[in-house]
């Protein structure tokens, strides 16, 4: 067997010539690294390691099928078994995953600490799976074709199709939108913390797949929505003015949550609403969210007027160039950085 070296979060897990896979605990290989040994496996396999390095979990092929073992110990054998990749603690404290997804008899589960979810033929978005057992949720496809969100366990209503859920800054409540109907003629709901909303004929959902804005204590919502030919800001569940296009990548809270800002177009002009009130009218207005600035009433954005690119801060005069590549405002928005091009430089 030829040496083999595999990379994986920090970790790596080695196989030696004629010698079965060690998990080794350490940084990345460069030059002479100390690194301790801390499993074997029969073969190369899916590995977790939990961050004091006191607990390892495997996935690896046991004949026809897949076995996870922590720490040595069988905990699941099935069809198959993975380990999905969230943005929460991968192990508990015992050493079991978190969440791990099997599949038997081409039915899948999720299975969130050490209880299985209701059966699903596909999963796919997780959203989040934590240790201390806090709000998990993830998108399941049934063999219909409908889509449903199960929520710490519990399967919600089938759809047609079901958006990426996403949970609010505190971490507490999952907010996604669902469809109905057939194209052309589907319609939109969107359910926050639980709360199913009103049905539009279309919800706004950005490249990034971003739909709604949370302000930083999780407490408010907006998110832009269609009725007829108009869209509208809903924030906090209240329809704002209409417009002909309102960016969902644009809406935006200030820090402390008593603002709200987005970009909107009324026939070939765009301008910011602040707080329900538009601003000035340009040419067009520069992706991504509005920025606020320190006293959380001022703020700053791109605007396009003719051919020229103006950096707007504050109540200051406009910064006019030919291209803005990047605006930042810093974390506590007092300063702000501005990557311009004038010319050829």
């Amino acid at each position: 067997m030829k040496p083999l070296t595999i990379a994986l979060a920090g970790f790596i897990l080695s196989t030696c010539s004629a010698a079965a896979p060690v998990v080794f605990a350490g940084p990345p290989p460069s030059g002479r690294v100390e690194q301790r040994r801390i499993a074997v496996v029969s073969q190369p396999a899916e590995v977790l390691i939990s961050d004091d390095l006191s607990h390892v979990a495997v996935v690896e092929r046991h004949g026809r099928k897949h076995r996870l073992s922590v720490d040595g110990k069988v905990l699941a054998e099935s069809d198959a078994i993975a380990l999905p990749k969230h943005d929460g603690p991968v192990l508990g404290n015992s050493g079991t995953p978190v969440v791990y997804a099997r599949a038997d008899r081409g039915r899948w589960r999720l299975v969130v600490n050490g209880v299985a979810g209701p059966e699903c033929d596909e999963w796919i978005d997780l959203v989040s799976a934590r240790a201390d057992q806090s709000v998990v949720a993830y998108t399941a496809v049934e063999i219909t074709r409908k889509a449903f969100v199960a929520i710490d366990g519990q399967s919600g209503p089938t759809y047609e199709d079901v958006s990426c859920p996403v949970l609010n800054p505190d971490r507490t409540q999952i907010a996604y939108v669902a469809c109905t109907g057939q194209r052309p003629h589907r319609t939109w709901i969107p359910t926050i913390g639980g709360r199913t909303g009103p049905e539009y004929d279309q919800i706004a959902v950005s490249s990034s797949g971003v739909w709604i804005a949370f302000s930083a204590d999780g407490k408010r919502t907006a998110y832009a929505a269609r009725l007829g030919p108009k869209w509208q800001a809903i924030v906090d569940g209240q329809p704002g003015p209409q417009y002909d296009e309102v960016a969902a990548d644009s809406l935006a809270f200030s820090p402390d949550g008593r603002h709200v800002a987005y970009a909107a177009k009324s026939g070939l002009q765009w301008r910011v609403v602040l707080d329900g009130q538009p601003g000035q009218q340009y040419d067009g207005i520069g992706p991504g969210p509005i920025r606020f600035l320190s006293d959380a009433k001022d703020i700053a954005y791109t605007a396009l007027a003719g051919s020229k690119w103006l950096a707007i801060v504050g109540g200051e005069p406009p910064i006019a160039c030919d291209e803005i590549a990047e605006l930042t405002v810093t974390a506590a928005g007092r300063h702000v950085a501005i990557v311009v091009r004038r010319g050829e430089k």
